[in-house]
């Protein structure tokens, strides 16, 4: 036997309800017509018959437009799921809903417009004085056009206030290793790129210093062969082994610019962490103070580097092939990797 529930008691009772209603309803439908009809006929009233067929007749014509509008309507709404937009303005949901949403769209725009870029370009406003009828606040050149276009002479020179433009809120946009985009001497520089490169500007630098060839019939005469190879930079050597190269030589006449300058550039070579602006300016500040601290290759010094080749009873032939010729860059780079291993151990 089923189980009774209260689901299947209240279903009944609904039913049973639902119907007791209808009936009532289609007494009430039939019955009084019928009654007027039946009353119009014993008194032979027919005008009566037709007032009672016509707005019967009204009344279902009536009812049959709004069934059909309300299948229409239904099977519409179903077809327009799911919709191809959000349903979001007044007609599609209610007005606290409405505003809710239109309460959102306003704070999104806002932050949308908060988080651009701040970087006006328009001119800086004048602002004029209370008496004056003129335009309360306008641009600093129509305030110049207009001062140059006008003929007649004024008394009294306006007292004005100019306003800058605004600036951002947060600074200047920047990340460390590369310059800000609005910067007006570097903008989107990668500072790595201009770091690898300081060695080989050192390096032509020094070169550049190398004395003129005494015997180069040329005009502007050709640097010393000599003094070139003595100042170029081989290929294995660092950065920091060179400037005491340079550094003892007496190219770099200062070696604490020369130690400050190789602390800086190191950090910024092998560190990990990319470098600041000021970071990077105050580099290029110290590089450019090497620069300025180098001084010509002397002649004195060029000839304290060269040696003759030492006199022995051995053949030419035995020298050449047992013995290695000595160079003023030997000399010089042996010399100065001495001094650099004594700065080291010191």
């Amino acid at each position: 036997m089923k189980k009774i529930t209260l689901h299947t008691i209240l279903k009944f009772l609904y039913s049973s309800f639902f119907g007791l209603l209808s009936l009532c309803l289609l007494g009430l439908l039939v019955l009084p017509p019928a009654n007027l009809i039946q009353q119009a006929v014993s008194r032979k009233q027919l005008a009566f018959l037709f007032v009672i067929g016509a707005c019967y007749a009204a009344t279902a014509l009536l009812v049959v437009w709004i069934y059909i509008n309300r299948f229409y309507s239904r099977r519409k709404a179903i077809a327009a799921i799911p919709k191809s937009y959000i349903p979001v303005e007044k007609g599609d949901v209610n007005k606290k809903v409405r505003r809710m949403i239109v309460a959102s769209l306003n704070r999104s725009a806002a932050i949308a417009w908060d988080s651009r870029p701040r970087m006006p370009m328009e001119p800086p406003t004048v602002v004029s004085e209370p008496e004056n009828r003129d335009t309360i606040a306008r641009p600093a050149d129509e305030e110049l056009d207009k001062k140059e276009s006008s003929s007649e002479t004024v008394e009294k020179e306006e007292q004005t206030v100019t306003i800058p433009p605004p600036r951002p809120v947060w600074g200047d946009i920047a990340h460390n290793g590369w310059s800000t985009p609005t910067s007006p001497d570097l903008p989107d520089l990668q500072y790595i790129t201009v770091i690898l490169e300081l060695p080989h500007l050192i390096e032509a630098k020094a070169v550049s210093l190398a004395p003129p060839d005494a015997e180069s019939a040329s005009e502007p005469p050709l640097p010393d062969i000599r003094a070139v190879d003595v100042l170029q930079r081989p290929a294995a050597m660092g950065l920091r082994d060179y400037i005491g190269h340079l550094t003892h030589i007496g190219v770099i006449s200062s070696a604490s610019i020369a130690t400050d300058f190789l602390a800086s550039y190191e950090y910024a070579r092998f560190s990990t962490k990319p470098l600041s602006e000021t970071q990077f300016r105050d580099l290029m500040k110290q590089f450019a103070e090497v620069l300025r601290s180098m001084n010509p290759l002397t002649p004195a010094i060029l000839a304290s580097l060269d040696i003759d080749p030492p006199e022995s009873d051995i053949d030419d032939d035995d020298m050449s092939s047992t013995s290695t010729p000595t160079t003023a860059r030997s000399r010089s780079l042996a010399s100065s990797g001495g001094a650099v291993s004594r700065d080291s151990s010191e």
